[in-house]
């Protein structure tokens, strides 16, 4: 976990005590996080890997991958990936429909669902 706290605050040329007021912490607690003697806390983990926009799972050390926190939404692109993969060739007409009858599925889904 240390070393990619370390790797991360380098990478953004940030000296420990610079990256210590970001995470409202003193200094000697980064230095403690980045050799290993202690560890952020949850809260702490979170803040942190929203300053870096990585991961927690690569803050705490399991992913090799900075795969970012971003919750940006998806595009229309992202979308038609996620439902037909690859091939993704459906006419602009038929993914327009899809997206009309999403609502209408997922209040059908909440009804089943409420009737349990």
């Amino acid at each position: 976990m240390g070393n990619n706290i370390r790797k991360m605050r380098k990478s953004l040329g940030l000296s420990q005590s610079e990256f210590a007021l970001k995470t409202n912490v003193h200094q000697t607690a980064v230095s403690q996080w980045e050799t290993g003697r202690t560890n952020p806390d949850m809260s702490q983990a979170i803040q942190i890997a929203e300053i870096f926009g990585v991961s927690t799972d690569y803050i705490l050390g399991r992913a090799e991958d900075t795969v970012t926190t971003s919750k940006t939404e998806p595009n229309d692109e992202d979308i038609r990936f996620a439902l037909f993969g690859e091939v993704g060739d459906i006419s602009d007409a038929a993914y327009e429909e899809i997206k009309r009858m999403a609502p209408v599925i997922l209040e059908m889904e909440r009804k089943k669902r409420e009737q349990k």
